[in-house]
């Protein structure tokens, strides 16, 4: 009987990464032609910077520096496979082949993150309780829409998943070294995915110490292993935070202070974001109904076995207490949360489940079953309806053609040759695709911050992806939407690309011929 329930666990399992993947998968061809995500090139660029140059040193520590060398290595995969099977040389391959392999590298990651997930439910509550928090973590709008992009949250969800699963296994298994080993390691490769991880250290503090317990011996070998194994994981994937250590600590000092300050179109209007962090988790990323499963289990579950709840609860609790500390609201800071919410999901949903079972005894067993599992599969459809319609939908829509590629390529068909192009962020980069204008990218939303940049143009392109966050909210940057709205009026509109979101994706990019 046994092995009948593990195999249609695994079964169940299987469909559920399967949908998984397909969902995210597509996702890949965002803009393409184009990479088009303002944050991705931070990565590409500088891992084709190393590989080309052979320099190992990124020069950049505002991201931690792990991300880019496994970028680094999936792209001499790529100049491999395009040597060995396709004749080409690196400067013949297309730079979006490189976007495309590190995306879907980045779905591969989101996936497995899952299965993780589903170990941890299963090894710390029960198989069914990991195939719920598996299925709730599936269907994510936040998971999704951040799974097949070359960021660093997909990469920090699944190295603190597994830190939390290594402190699971101190749990219910014992003080192993292995787990400590483990554990130590993945704290130190989460942290340098992306620096807020220093707080995954937590849940293997809290399994040590409910297995010290009864023995009152807190500190001994294994918890000073893996406390020491944190720093060395650490340094030995990012040997030049420590060989450059005053520019990286600039580095760091510079994002508090960009976190501090804010971001334009993504900031509260008080010192702090929590309510926008937790308004949007019930709002899109995570649903109202599952974000309401999950309290309900962290509810149950603290009373049930608080050590749990406290391995399960202790990651996303930290990070959204540091996150949520600052100005700048960033959605994406939160798909590092969406597991373990999961995990709450998961396990409140089996309570019920098993509760069900047991209170409707009197019902003939299989009729118990039937409706039972109907009325389950009706409601985990309507807690993840909306949300996977909003992914869907919103990958649809991102995999457009996008603005920025047509408006390039009527660019390059109608402006005159050798005009003076500029251009600011989210417009089509023409300078790296055509060399018969002298096109120049000026940096973020230059009509507000640089005008005297646009001196001596004769045409500037603007783009909806950087005004459109003051024309959004006027009371909020009336000098920014003020400095637009002028530019406007001021300048010759020659040509508009309107995204419908139907055939044409992307912002809406607008070129002016200057007065």
């Amino acid at each position: 009987m046994k092995v009948i329930k593990d195999r249609n666990n695994a079964i169940l399992l299987f469909l559920l990464v399967s949908a998984a993947f397909l969902i995210r998968i597509k996702g890949i061809w965002f803009g393409y032609p184009l990479p088009v995500h303002p944050d991705e090139p931070v990565l590409v660029e500088i891992a084709l910077r190393m590989i080309n140059t052979g320099d190992p040193n990124p020069n950049f520590f505002r991201y931690p520096t792990l991300n880019i060398y496994i970028q680094a290595l999936l792209f001499q995969a790529v100049r491999l496979f395009g040597y060995l099977f396709l004749d080409k040389s690196p400067v013949e391959i297309p730079v979006i082949w490189y976007y495309l392999t590190g995306r879907t590298f980045s779905v591969l990651l989101s996936v497995i993150t899952i299965i993780i997930t589903y170990v941890i439910g299963r090894r710390l509550f029960s198989p069914l309780a990991g195939l719920l928090a598996a299925f709730f973590l599936t269907f994510s709008y936040l998971h999704i829409v951040n799974s097949y992009l070359i960021t660093i949250d997909t990469s920090v969800a699944f190295w603190t998943s597994l830190v939390t699963l290594m402190a699971v296994l101190i749990y219910t298994q014992g003080k192993k070294t292995r787990y400590y080993l483990l554990g130590g390691i993945f704290v130190g490769l989460a942290i340098n995915s992306k620096y807020t991880a220093f707080v995954s250290v937590a849940p293997l503090l809290i399994a040590h110490y409910a297995q010290s317990c009864d023995s009152k011996k807190w500190i001994d070998k294994d918890i000073l292993l893996c406390l020491i194994v944190i720093p060395v994981a650490f340094i030995v994937t990012a040997p030049y935070m420590i060989l450059e250590f005053n520019r990286f600590m600039a580095d760091i000092i510079y994002e508090a202070r960009h976190y501090t300050e804010g971001h334009a179109g993504a900031e509260s209007v008080s010192a702090t974001s929590y309510y926008l962090y937790a308004k949007y988790l019930f709002s899109k990323g995570y649903g109202a109904i599952p974000m309401m499963i999950s309290i309900f289990g962290f509810i149950l579950l603290v009373r049930k076995a608080p050590w749990k709840a406290a391995i399960i609860m202790a990651t996303p609790v930290l990070i959204y207490l540091f996150v949520g500390n600052y100005k700048v609201f960033f959605p994406r800071n939160m798909v590092v949360v969406i597991p373990f919410l999961s995990l709450l999901g998961g396990y409140f949903t089996c309570f019920v489940y098993k509760l069900l079972m047991e209170k409707l005894s009197t019902i003939p067993v299989f009729s118990r079953k039937v409706i039972i599992n109907l009325a389950l599969a009706f409601v985990l459809s309507i807690s993840v309806w909306k949300q996977t319609a909003l992914a869907l939908n919103h990958i649809e829509t991102i995999t457009l053609p996008d603005t920025r590629w047509v408006s390039l390529k009527w660019v390059e068909k109608n402006l005159p040759f050798g005009s003076r192009i500029g251009r600011e962020h989210y417009t089509p980069p023409i300078e790296k695709y055509t060399d018969k204008f002298n096109s120049v990218y000026l940096g973020f939303v230059v009509v507000s911050n640089s005008p005297l940049a646009m001196r001596n143009l004769d045409y500037m392109i603007v783009s909806s992806g950087d005004y459109g966050r003051f024309l959004w909210q006027q009371d909020r940057y009336p000098q920014e939407s003020q400095a637009y709205l002028d530019f406007f009026t001021s300048h010759e509109l020659v040509k508009e690309f309107i995204p419908d979101q139907k055939k044409l994706g992307g912002p809406r990019i607008s070129i002016y011929k200057m007065r």
